[in-house]
């Protein structure tokens, strides 16, 4: 689970993807060496990939609701929260078009 909110130490999905990948590399190659070849579920998922699906929390308000919704309710992540995500500049530019 991650929290969608921009914080001073938010990172994207791309390196929250990194980080973890890096944190369970062993796992991953433990799982590999499990099978002779890459299983995939019915949707085509890898099941290394399947290990880091993430559910997304996102606050739905004005900026000052959901400002106000993240600091009473989202602990942070130091207390035990979940990790906070950003959106890339790469998909800012696109939603700005």
């Amino acid at each position: 689970c991650v929290v969608l909110f921009p914080t001073e130490d938010a990172r994207t999905f791309d390196e929250l993807w990194s980080v973890e990948v890096e944190k369970h590399k062993n796992e991953y190659q433990t799982m590999r060496r499990q099978s002779e070849e890459e299983e995939e579920d019915d949707t085509g998922i890898k099941r290394e990939e399947e290990a880091l699906l993430y559910d997304v929390i996102i606050m739905d308000g004005t900026w000052a609701q959901a400002r106000k919704m993240h600091s009473k309710y989202i602990p942070l992540e130091r207390d035990g929260g979940p990790p906070r995500v950003c959106l890339s500049q790469n998909s800012l530019d696109i939603l700005v078009g």
